[in-house]
């Protein structure tokens, strides 16, 4: 499964500029340790550049690539090095969205798709069960309803629940962070034979629950 993930990783931080940071060295010293961290994990997933690890390249890579740009002399030698590193940074960034992830379905991440923004259901029945939520209750719900939930004093991901009054579910939307569909609806199933909870909405795209 990891097989040259570790080039792979080298590739994408070459193409996105890192070989400009050879002009101004304290740049790359700081990312050193970021590199071991990396590379000597003993998990291989954590060596690649698809997983969120990668974000601590992003301030260092956004000064030091466009800094040196700046130092450049000429007007034209800044617009065209400007240029070159968008347009590569473009490229790799869609070279990684069109990449499948093993823990989500590609389309929930590639933005850059056009079915990133449909749905195969029907959306109506999850914003009337918002509204059922008071905006001062404590809420748990799964990583795509979080965005519409998270404005109150306290929303949780699940699987965190702790002290949440309400926990919500879209039954046919993404499964992570579980590993697979179906261990996502046993997890609904148990909220929904659970005789610590109150079936407030259940219907085939929500289930929401209220603690007793």
């Amino acid at each position: 499964m990891a097989d040259n993930t570790k080039s792979d990783l080298i590739k994408y931080l070459l193409f996105s500029g890192m070989g400009l940071l050879l002009f101004r060295p304290a740049y790359l010293l700081m990312l050193v340790p970021v590199f071991f961290q990396k590379l000597f994990h003993d998990v291989p997933a954590i060596w690649g550049a698809g997983f969120h690890y990668c974000i601590e390249f992003t301030p260092i890579f956004a000064i030091g690539i466009f800094e040196v740009i700046d130092k450049l002399k000429k007007e034209s030698f800044k617009r065209i090095a400007g240029t070159i590193n968008v347009v590569l940074a473009m490229v790799m960034t869609h070279k990684r969205l069109s990449h499948p992830y093993f823990y989500a379905p590609n389309v929930t991440i590639n933005f850059l798709s056009g079915k990133h923004y449909q749905k195969e259901y029907a959306v109506k029945p999850v914003y009337e069960a918002f509204k059922l939520i008071p905006e001062d209750a404590v809420v748990s719900c799964q990583s795509n309803l979080v965005p519409h939930l998270a404005n109150r004093d306290f929303c949780y991901m699940y699987p965190i629940v702790k002290d949440a009054e309400y926990v919500m579910f879209s039954t046919k939307d993404v499964w992570y962070p579980f590993f697979s569909d179906s261990l996502f609806q046993a997890e609904i199933e148990h909220f929904r034979q659970s005789a610590d909870w109150i079936k407030l909405v259940d219907n085939q795209e929500v289930l929401l629950v209220k603690r007793k």
